[in-house]
């Protein structure tokens, strides 16, 4: 009966030793995963930064086609209308007609 109890204790005491091991297993585990989740190359903090970046670029994208779409209607105009390009003569240019007076004003 004394060898029955003692193999029962050593089994018990096994069961127990198995059971930690899987636990700190389990739990080595779940904090790499959580390491991993946060800090890893595709973390949540690369990518909360990655995000960032893309609605940066979204921003600068969205500011480029505006320019383009603003210089294709001013290339159109250029091409198509002669009072346009007269009006852009005119600013930019300081161009005047044949015959016309031009008053310049001064300020102090």
């Amino acid at each position: 009966m004394a060898f029955l109890n003692k193999s029962l204790k050593e089994i018990a005491h096994r069961r127990r030793k198995t059971t930690r091991l899987a636990i700190t297993g389990m739990l080595f585990l779940s904090g790499s995963l959580m390491v991993s989740f946060f800090f890893g190359e595709m973390g949540f903090f690369n990518f909360s930064t990655m995000r960032n970046a893309l609605k940066q670029s979204r921003r600068e994208i969205d500011a480029l086609e505006a320019g383009n779409s603003r210089l294709l209607h001013e290339i159109e105009g250029l091409r198509t209308d002669p009072f346009y390009v007269e009006t852009i003569a005119r600013d930019r240019l300081g161009l005047v007609k044949k015959g016309e007076i031009v008053y310049e004003f001064y300020s102090r």
